[in-house]
Parts: structure tokens; C-alpha cells; sequence
């Protein structure tokens, strides 16, 4: 029954979850009007709160439910992103969701929770 409710919390969070990313702006021109992306350097620490807060916690160290304490990982910043994206054990993927750069931007969030 547990098993149930958490992919039901799980498949609930990813629904409510909207990918962050490029903004568009409006760019007038003397002519025309043209829509053109903004290429903003994606918010690691915004990014964690959005996808990796509810399980992960806000420090990294919520381990009671059964998740990595984060802050303990000794991944290497690549490892971070191939888990984040692929998915490991009870983590789902994030592949179809965080494009390059956020994954990136995450994993290097998720490095700086390390104590130094």
C-alpha cells in the first residue's frame, strides 16, 4: 500500500512540475515584431527547489524517507548529472524534463551542499 501511495506522490509531483527554462521576449523591430529566446544561465538552487526539494530536502539531508543524503554523496559532478538525468533505484530520470544546462546547474547545486 506504501509502494501505491509514493508512485502516486511521485507521479503527482512530476505533473505539477513544469520544466524551467528560456524566456521569450517580445523584440520590436521598425517592421515587425519577432519573438526571440532569451539564453539565461539556468538557477541550479531554483531548479533543486522545484524537482529534488520534496525528496532530497532543503539541505540535502533527507534521509527518513529512504533517500541519499546528499551532502554525505561522494559523486563526482558527472556522476551527479548521469544519475539526475538517468535516474538511479527510486529516482526517476529527469531526461525528459531538464535540458543539458539545468541538469548541470543542479548537479552543481547538489555538489555545493557538500561541508567543505
Amino acid at each position: 500500500m506504501v509502494k501505491y501511495i509514493s508512485i502516486l506522490f511521485v507521479s503527482y509531483i512530476i505533473l505539477q512540475c513544469s520544466p524551467s527554462g528560456n524566456q521569450a521576449v517580445v523584440v520590436k523591430n521598425r517592421d515587425h515584431t519577432m519573438k526571440e529566446k532569451v539564453a539565461e544561465e539556468p538557477d541550479g538552487h531554483k531548479i533543486y527547489d522545484i524537482y529534488c526539494l520534496m525528496c532530497h530536502g532543503a539541505d540535502g539531508k533527507r534521509i527518513l524517507t529512504g533517500y541519499y543524503d546528499l551532502a554525505e554523496s561522494s559523486l563526482s559532478l558527472e556522476e551527479i548529472i548521469s544519475v539526475t538525468r538517468d535516474g538511479r533505484n527510486a529516482m526517476l530520470p529527469y531526461s525528459s524534463v531538464l535540458n543539458q544546462d539545468e541538469l548541470r546547474a543542479v548537479a552543481e547545486y547538489t555538489h555545493s551542499l557538500r561541508p567543505e
